[in-house]
């Protein structure tokens, strides 16, 4: 980090922006240029028209995408969805004075670069993401942000193959520090240099001095950029209107909630800590190369969580050391399978032990055709045991990574794992007793949808029975925000996973179709930092998204029920189990919401209301209920929790 300064008289404001204009040369001033993901906040002084043009980045032929406006009620204003097949396109979106500002939400993990153009009547201020690559900006490209007056600015950054020095200039009086980018670190690392603070308002540029990936952002003010500084106006939310009604129709069963398990028995110093998370379902590694060995360690720790932790449903990925992801039908592997079977004997009666031959194939194996020859040989293997037929193990398929779009590799169009599951239902069906997947990328609180979609997407594939249900079960065994370690401490360590876990479990539960979800891991790895815990002092020290996930699943109710929500901020479940009854849900946004819930039955006599609320603390929510109408307010980025007990009449 350098810094330069160039003494001179305080240039007048009316200066700045005529110097800012000029700097804007680069482009129209109204374009936004390969954007991949973050939000653009939009004021059209006029009705205008929004156009957005999309091009090939990488892997866009496997991957559909949406993006959203949404209007300054919260309320979706519009949506662009974008199938596989377009990798290059356009399309435009009009915009309202009286429904101003809109937000225009660009999701990541994004497989393509959008550049937004607007009118010149229309200010448009951008929000990165941050950690993760958010542009691919031409060189030279200068964005400006302002820093209130007496606060702290930290100006941060990452390489991601394109500029790796960024000039900061402060317009008042050309002040300059430099922040130059590390081309060699963790994904997670970044760089940064904390800005001087005034007495008043400054505007400062960023400048890039190469063209190409970046991520860019704030903290400690706004993270809030423009291409002309007098688009820097403060952003004020609008209260939103949630109505919500329920229907009191059963669609299904909540899926078993878990996690992702370590490969030994647990210290006890972490046996309250994992109680305090309300698991009923783990996924596990059995690894070929250790089971043999003779210590038993496979057995301990699955009996110990079955005994001790109430974990009766789990999934197993077989895999060789160091999680060693390719096997090959070989005695080694046949020998690691007969093992695995004889533990799961020896397990507490009643439980359900799925097994996956391995761990993301579709990402893997060279082939599907080298995966489908080792898969008919594990289960030809498994089906000889004498054992297996009382042994409550069922097969899974394919355990890919992510399901309706291609994994994260070359080649990813014919590597779906939907396809893969088609393929070895065809083949293998009737052995064939659940579709499962991990599903990865969903970087952003306004695409968690995605989640509901691909459940009815794998529900579709198997088929339904008489009642609804799939005939193969659905199991999600493995998820986070990102795969493998391409993680940001902003998401993984913050509030923004906790509200993430929430919607992805209600949008995961919403139609009753999916039997599990696990979180991905259970505490943090030196490769893998994104447990629900880290370590401090050989102690599980819990992360918000812990404390999200043992409040949601408190006391988790078997039965999902209909209901009809019209907000697009704010996801809602209702479940119930005998009389007992609960609304769950989670306002995604920064605005309040007030929440109005038509219960189509007379008002409990006993009914509580909690939230989590963005600072982790549990409070006691008020709220006024006449009738069958219940009336609240929902904090912004709140995770709120109704209870109450009742068999009324329905209405």
């Amino acid at each position: 980090m350098h810094r330069l300064f160039f003494p001179g008289k305080k240039t007048s404001f009316v200066l700045v922006i005529l110097l800012a204009l000029l700097q804007s040369a680069y482009g129209s001033a109204s374009d936004w240029p390969d954007l991949r993901s973050g939000t653009l906040e939009l004021r059209p002084d006029t009705e205008d028209e929004l156009q957005i043009q999309w091009r090939y980045a990488w892997l866009s032929e496997a991957n559909p995408e949406k993006l959203f406006l949404i209007n300054a009620k919260g309320e979706l204003a519009d949506i662009l969805e974008i199938p596989a097949t377009q990798t290059d396109g356009r399309h435009s979106m009009r915009l309202h004075p009286e429904q101003a500002p809109y937000l225009l939400v660009i999701p990541g993990y994004s497989f393509r670069n959008y550049s937004i153009s607007h009118g010149k009547y229309t200010a448009s201020i951008f929000e990165p993401e941050r950690v993760h690559q958010t542009a691919s900006f031409p060189e030279r490209q200068v964005l400006y942000f302002r820093v209130p007056a007496r606060q702290q600015a930290i100006f941060a950054g990452k390489y991601h193959s394109g500029a790796d020095r960024i000039i900061l200039t402060r317009l008042s009086d050309h002040y300059r520090q430099i922040l130059e980018l590390k081309t060699k670190q963790p994904y997670s690392a970044f760089d940064s240099v904390a800005l001087p603070t005034s007495s008043g308002d400054e505007f400062w540029s960023m400048t890039v001095n190469k063209g190409g990936k970046i991520a860019f952002w704030l903290d400690g003010v706004d993270n809030r950029f423009a291409r002309h500084p007098e688009h820097l106006s403060n952003s004020v939310s609008l209260p939103g209107r949630a109505d919500v009604t329920l229907l009191h129709e059963p669609r299904g069963h909540t899926p078993a909630i878990g996690v992702a398990l370590p490969y030994l028995l647990p210290p006890d110093t972490s046996h309250a800590p994992l109680k305090g998370l309300n698991l009923q379902a783990a996924s596990y590694y059995s690894f070929v190369d250790y089971i043999d060995n003779g210590d038993g360690r496979e057995l301990d720790f699955r009996s110990f969580y079955a005994k001790q932790m109430g974990i009766h449903s789990s999934l197993t990925l077989m895999a060789g050391k160091d999680r060693r992801a390719v096997l090959h039908a070989t005695r080694k592997s046949f020998e690691g399978l007969h093992l695995w079977l004889q533990d799961s004997l020896q397990l507490p009666p009643g439980g359900i032990h799925y097994l996956a031959f391995a761990d993301e194939p579709n990402l893997n194996f060279p082939s599907y055709e080298s995966f489908a020859e080792y898969f008919s040989a594990m289960l030809s293997y498994l089906k000889q045991q004498p054992d297996f037929t009382h042994s409550g193990v069922k097969v899974a398929v394919p355990a890919s990574s992510r399901f309706l779009h291609g994994p994260m590799r070359d080649d990813a169009y014919r590597r779906r794992g939907i396809d893969w599951a088609a393929r070895l239902l065809k083949q293998h069906g009737e052995d064939i007793d659940a579709i499962a997947w991990h599903e990865w990328m969903v970087r952003n609180l306004y695409a968690t949808g995605l989640y509901s979609d691909t459940i009815r997407a794998a529900a579709d594939l198997v088929g339904y029975d008489d009642k609804g249900r799939p005939l193969k079960v659905l199991l999600i065994d493995q998820t986070n925000i990102s795969s493998g370690n391409s993680v940001s401490p902003y998401e993984q360590n913050t509030h923004f996973a906790a509200l993430w876990w929430a919607s992805v479990i209600i949008q995961s539960s919403s139609d009753g179709l999916l039997s599990m979800l696990n979180w991905f891991h259970v505490a943090d790895e030196a490769d893998h930092q994104k447990g629900f815990f880290f370590l401090r002092n050989d102690r599980l020290q819990a992360k918000p998204v812990a404390r999200a996930q043992a409040f949601l699943t408190e006391r988790w109710l078997s039965q999902v029920n209909r209901i009809d929500n019209n907000s697009f901020e704010l996801d809602a479940l209702h479940t119930r189990e005998g009389d007992e009854q609960q609304l769950l849900g989670v306002n995604k946004s920064r605005r309040v919401y007030k929440l109005h819930v038509d219960m189509r039955q007379n008002c409990p006599q006993k009914l509580t209301a909690r939230v989590l609320d963005a600072d982790g603390r549990i409070q006691t929510l008020p709220f006024v209920c006449t009738d069958t109408q219940l009336e609240l307010n929902i904090p912004a980025q709140g995770i709120f929790k109704l209870e109450w007990e009742g068999s009324h009449a329905y209405r």
